[in-house]
């Protein structure tokens, strides 16, 4: 009779840790879930926001008008959370770097601006804005950009940045928060 009583218990307390097991990897799936949802919105409404321009390139990709913004700021993030938004390839920058013409100019409030002007006429406007290490605004002038970079294990990225009549590239931390510019490509 007693083993009866401690199968039924046992029975009972395995059903109801199984259950809590279950509910657990439901709750932890469906919040990974709605994080990389989350994501998906905001890589979404940043495309359908964002004014792209054919600048004439060979491969057809175009060109975000600015970074990408949250309200009226610039948005700066570390790499690993770039990489949720189309940010250009390393073969897109060198593209841009090899098909387009680079200038520097003066804007409104005096600071300088890189202008890159494509083989078909139209343009983009890089302003400066630098990156954020940890404590600090670095190189608040200089227009760097995340591009996708293929390595395993990067402990530094190469970051691109407009500089007349260049695009050149600097290692940094992956940590560091770098601002964003989109790429896509043309629609057929």
């Amino acid at each position: 009779m007693n083993i009866d009583k401690a199968k039924k218990y046992a029975e009972g307390n395995v059903a109801d840790a199984l259950s809590q097991v279950v509910a657990d990897a439901y709750l932890a799936g469906y919040n990974v879930g709605y994080q990389d949802g989350i994501g998906k919105v905001a890589k979404d409404s940043v495309s359908e926001e964002t004014e792209f321009f054919d600048l004439g390139l060979p491969s057809g990709t175009l060109w975000a008008s600015d970074y990408v913004k949250e309200g009226d700021e610039v948005l700066f993030l570390p790499y690993p959370e770039a990489l949720k938004y189309d940010i250009p390839t390393k073969e897109q920058v060198d593209e841009l770097r090899e098909y387009c013409e680079i200038s520097i100019k003066y804007d409104e409030d005096d600071n300088y601006v890189h202008i890159v002007l494509g083989p078909n006429g139209n343009s983009i406007v890089f302003k400066g804005h630098g990156y954020k290490t940890f404590a600090e605004l670095k190189n608040a002038k200089t227009a760097y950009f995340w591009q996708v970079y293929n390595s395993d294990t990067p402990k530094t990225v190469f970051v691109p940045y407009p500089s007349a009549p260049y695009i050149n590239a600097v290692y940094l931390f992956p940590g560091y928060k770098i601002p964003i510019w989109t790429v896509k490509n043309k629609e057929l």
